[in-house]
């Protein structure tokens, strides 16, 4: 990988040229639209899609950064996307080029002030993973300790505003793009902090000294090989999500790992008010034990005092069904709902009870759900056409994504989960310095 188009003016022309064929497909297709039949109409608006989606891809390859980040955002909102974005906007997602040798050499020398000879007894100069924001590498500290060394892209921060505001002109025009277009301060703020290796280096050693789950671990940050632009851990040991189910675990350690994922994500958020936002099965490790690891912190969100308060409200009122008990719990939480929800609650009903369902007996079998989640995305699709929600809560946003997350690895983990315990302990607790939990 050579350095990216980090200029506004570069990245503009880029995308530009990609928006203006854009826009003229839509006026094409505009015009042709009244005078075709019913069955060529939705042949006519797929080709489209095919084409935007194409065209959308290719632009994607050659910015990468920021714009691979906001792929992977927008691939996951499944319900608000046309299926030939999602399908490109994907494959975007394992675009990522590494950096070449020279430019790691600089990273490194830049963000810690000495080569890396100076700094490590030994630097694997070959990536052993990359993602659309940086890479990491394997090296060994001169005190003989194994690390892992993350390198941030150069130039990628700054391509965060001029991105952001193309892609608000992208969206525009799109099916539902008023939904879109609300959820971009929140992604936004979130990009800044992904760049951000000061605060995810804090947070790391947040849930390092501060996580207490049995079984889960978290590597420990070295703040003396460590930057701006440059973040080293302790490099944990374990296997990837599909190398530990090759490996054919029984039921037992399947729902032991899963159970310790839940807790973790559940007790940091409603325990330590900071929510772990990005359950991507690469972001966690698995021991032949079921003992699992969480790495990557960069996504980490802080929940409001009033989510955390209100959350068990929520839940409860999806339990019992109560439309009054919804829009209390909405509005506690700062969400604007215009409409007669006594009215539209019928039409809501499958929906809430689809969110209560994994939180209505003690446990949850994953294993004979298996398409749980993808059953919602039906749902949230149908909920996302009810005009009266005129303000949705980012704390809220973000923790349904991240139980969404969790339960599709839960369903390819093929786990019983208990869920309900943290329904009763949440009604009158607050963030506190107490993140010790035991399990289920």
């Amino acid at each position: 990988m050579s350095k990216l188009p980090e200029g506004k003016w570069a990245r503009l022309r880029l995308s530009g040229s990609v928006l203006a064929r854009v826009g003229a497909g839509r006026l094409q297709h505009r015009i042709k639209r009244p005078f075709m039949q019913a069955g060529a109409r939705i042949q006519a608006q797929q080709q489209l899609e095919e084409r935007e989606a194409a065209q959308l891809f290719e632009v994607l390859a050659q910015l990468r950064g920021t714009a691979l980040k906001v792929a992977q955002w927008l691939s996951s909102e499944q319900a608000l996307l046309p299926e030939a974005w999602q399908r490109h906007l994907r494959q975007a997602c394992h675009q990522a080029p590494p950096l070449n040798r020279v430019l790691i050499r600089k990273v490194l020398q830049e963000g810690l002030g000495q080569a890396p000879e100076q700094c490590f007894s030994h630097f694997e100069a070959d990536a052993f993973a990359a993602a659309s924001l940086g890479q990491v590498h394997a090296a060994t500290l001169p005190d003989g300790r194994a690390v892992a060394v993350k390198l941030q892209y150069p130039g990628i921060r700054y391509t965060i505003d001029s991105d952001m505001a193309l892609l608000r002109l992208a969206l525009r025009g799109m099916p539902r793009a008023a939904q879109l277009l609300d959820m971009l301060p929140a992604l936004h703020q979130s990009l800044l902090d992904e760049v951000d290796y000061v605060r995810e280096a804090r947070l790391t050693d947040w849930f390092y000294q501060r996580l207490q789950v049995d079984g889960v671990q978290v590597p420990q940050w070295i703040a003396s090989h460590s930057s701006t632009t440059v973040l080293t851990t302790t490099r944990m040991q374990g296997m990837h999500l599909d190398d530990w189910l090759a490996t054919v675990p029984d039921q037992a350690h399947r729902d032991r790992a899963a159970q310790r994922l839940l807790d973790a994500v559940m007790s940091a958020a409603l325990q330590g008010g900071q929510l772990y936002t990005d359950p991507h099965p690469g972001n966690f490790l698995f021991q032949p034990d079921g003992q699992v690891v969480l790495l990557d912190f960069g996504a980490v969100r802080p929940l409001s005092a009033e989510f955390v308060q209100h959350w068990p409200q929520l839940m409860h009122a999806h339990l019992q069904q109560s439309p009054a008990q919804l829009l209390a719990a909405w509005q506690a939480m700062g969400m604007r709902y215009d409409g007669d929800l006594e009215a539209d609650y019928p039409h809501m009903a499958a929906f809430c009870q689809w969110i209560a369902e994994p939180w209505r007996d003690s446990h949850f079998d994953f294993t004979h759900q298996p398409a749980h989640s993808e059953a919602g995305l039906v749902l949230m699709q149908r909920m996302s056409h009810f005009n009266g929600l005129k303000q949705v809560a980012p704390d809220l946003m973000f923790f349904d994504r991240t139980l969404y997350g969790l339960f599709k690895l839960f369903e390819r983990m093929g786990a019983r989960v208990a869920l309900r315990h943290w329904l009763p302990a949440m009604a009158s607790e607050t963030p506190d310095d107490s993140l010790t939990h035991q399990g289920a």
